[in-house]
C-alpha cells in the first residue's frame, strides 16, 4: 500500500522483497568479510567492494607448513561413530 508524503502526488512505495533480500544479503557479505579484513587477507577498496588481498611468497609457505603440521594430528585423531562403537562390542 502506498503512503503518501508531503506531496499531493508523491508516494513512497514499500520496499520490495528482492530490495529487502538485497540489503540483507549486502550486510550479511559485509560482516563475513570484517574478519579476514582485520587479519590482512581482504581489502576493502572503497566504492568498489573486496578483494583477497596479495600474498608474498613468504606467506604461502608459512601456511603450507602450517597444513602439513595440521593435516596429520587431524587425520590420526578417529571420530566416535555409532557404527565404530558397535564393532568394538
Amino acid at each position: 500500500m502506498a503512503v503518501p508524503t508531503e506531496g499531493p502526488r508523491r508516494l513512497v512505495l514499500p520496499a520490495t522483497l528482492v530490495e529487502v533480500t538485497a540489503h540483507r544479503l549486502r550486510d550479511a557479505m559485509w560482516e563475513a568479510l570484517r574478519l579476514p579484513a582485520s587479519q590482512g587477507l581482504v581489502e576493502h577498496l572503497p566504492r568498489r567492494g573486496s578483494r583477497v588481498g596479495e600474498w608474498s611468497p613468504t606467506d604461502i609457505l608459512q601456511r603450507l607448513e602450517l597444513r602439513n603440521c595440521l593435516i596429520p594430528a587431524v587425520t590420526s585423531t578417529r571420530c566416535a561413530t555409532p557404527s565404530a562403537s558397535r564393532r568394538a562390542v
